[in-house]
């Protein structure tokens, strides 16, 4: 992918449809974010860094979080050809971000929605 993907709030669903669309394969982060059926919605999305980390400060209030792992967010860490493969994680536990790649790393999903 060749663009930097966006960091605001609200810009995870931009985000998801970037990957989904150069990124053919079921089993990506964005994929099963995209999949999800709760409450009969079809809207769901992977979140981006700054949604991702307001669930992590309201953990306690939401509920149904681990903090034995990270969550994938759909930001890249940059588009050069360096990292283009390496995305966003943050651990539930402590807050904290870290590059991951998107390749050989799994993380867990939680997925969202805007209304």
């Amino acid at each position: 992918m060749g663009n930097k993907l966006g960091n605001k709030l609200l810009t995870g669903k931009s985000n998801t449809d970037s990957i989904i669309k150069y990124i053919l394969s079921p089993n990506t982060a964005a994929s099963l974010a995209r999949a999800h059926r709760g409450g009969n919605y079809t809207d769901w999305y992977l979140p981006n860094k700054v949604e991702l980390n307001k669930l992590w400060l309201n953990s306690q209030l939401i509920g149904g979080f681990t903090t034995n792992g990270g969550y994938w967010s759909s930001e890249e860490i940059d588009a050069s050809n360096t990292n283009k493969f390496l995305a966003w994680n943050q651990y539930f536990f402590n807050g904290n971000w870290y590059p991951a790649s998107k390749i050989n790393s799994a993380f867990y999903v939680r997925a969202i929605r805007a209304f």
